[in-house]
Parts: C-alpha cells; structure tokens; sequence
C-alpha cells in the first residue's frame, strides 16, 4: 500500500490518462523513482539528510541508469555548494578529476555528518557559550580558522576534496563554510570536544581518534 505522502506526490506528477499510454504500474514505479530523489535532495542541509538517504540510497542505485546515477551526483553537488556556500567547490570539479568515490563521500560527509568524526578535532575547544551564540562561534571561527585547515590536512580519512577545498579557497569562503557545518550539529561537535577532552585525560579510551 502506497504512503499518503507519496500518493499526493505522484498525483502533482504525471497522470495515466495523458496522451501517451503508459502501464500504471511503470508510472508508479517512475515516480517512486522520482520521489526517492527529491526526498533526498531536498534533505541535504537538514536535520533529515542521514535518514532520507538511509531510506532511499540503495532503494535508488539499485533501480536508476548509470546516467541518472550521475546526474543525481551532480545534482546533490550543486546542493551542497548552495547550501554551505562553497562556490569555489565548483571551479575544483570542473578542474580536476575526481573518483565517483570521492564525489559520494563529500556528499555522505555532509548528509551523514561525518565532518564530526574530524572537525571538532581540529578546532580549538569552543565553549558551551560560545556555541550557542552566533556572533561569538563567528569570532571564534575567524580566529581558529588558519590553525583548523593546518590540521585538517592531516586528517588523511577526511575526504580529499574537502581537504584541498579548505586549503585552496580565499579565507572568507572557507569560514563560511565552516560556519554553517557547525550549524548543522552544534551540539553533536561540543559532544565530540568534549570526549576529546576527556581522553586526554585518560577518563575516557583513545581508541577511536585517528
């Protein structure tokens, strides 16, 4: 039985009764096709990228074209350049080469949040109060920001693309993106500071830092 959401979704799409005679079973496997990408693409930036890509990603790959595959990547790409600011992101794919390994895991390192696994190691440690006021993660943010990409190169896991995105870019893009990734799970990076902080000191086991 179809969802609600979807029922109303492909209704808005396309209808049986047009001029072509299309099966009714082809146009509602088309727009479920359709809806997993946009349930998707719309996600990125929020709260619900990780879950609507848990939902919908393998559903996806196992049903779409090559074409439409890349055309999806493409597609989540340019969601993230608007959404996180990174113009410069564009000139770099258009430049070089990148794995279609790559393009997937910079966009998983938004979607599922793995910048977590490495940005709050990077930053210096940003107080509750800071964190919860915007002008102050600004002003931190500006000041951290050359000590933060010195020690992102490092991070060899980290996605290489993000790595020579943060290296290459004019500062003022590179704080903004900064700044809006820290947005999306404010609390997520005080929680992973916070555990740094207590491996340091020996209360907690440093068996996951790379």
């Amino acid at each position: 039985m179809l969802d609600d959401k979807f029922v109303e979704y492909i209704s808005g799409i396309k209808s049986p009764f047009e001029e072509e005679d299309i099966p009714q079973e082809e146009i509602t496997y088309d727009g479920y096709m359709q809806y997993f990408r946009d349930c998707m693409l719309k996600s990125i930036g929020t709260k619900e990228s990780s879950n609507q890509f848990l939902l919908y990603w393998k559903d996806f790959l196992d049903s779409c074209t090559e074409q439409q595959k890349n055309q999806f990547i493409q597609n989540c790409l340019n969601r993230v350049i608007k959404h996180y600011q990174m113009s410069f992101l564009s000139s770099m794919l258009t430049e070089n080469e990148y794995s279609e390994k790559e393009l997937e895991d910079l966009i998983f390192f938004f979607v599922y949040k793995r910048w977590l696994k490495y940005f709050p190691k990077c930053l210096s440690y940003i107080h509750e109060k800071i964190l919860n006021n915007d002008e102050g993660i600004k002003v931190f943010i500006n000041s951290d920001y050359d000590s933060f990409v010195d020690k992102l190169q490092n991070c060899k896991s980290c996605s290489r693309i993000l790595r020579e995105y943060f290296k290459f870019c004019c500062k003022d893009d590179g704080i903004k993106t900064l700044y809006l990734t820290l947005n999306d799970d404010r609390l997520g990076n005080y929680v992973e500071q916070y555990k740094l902080q207590k491996r340091k000191t020996g209360e907690l086991k440093n068996d996951d830092v790379d």
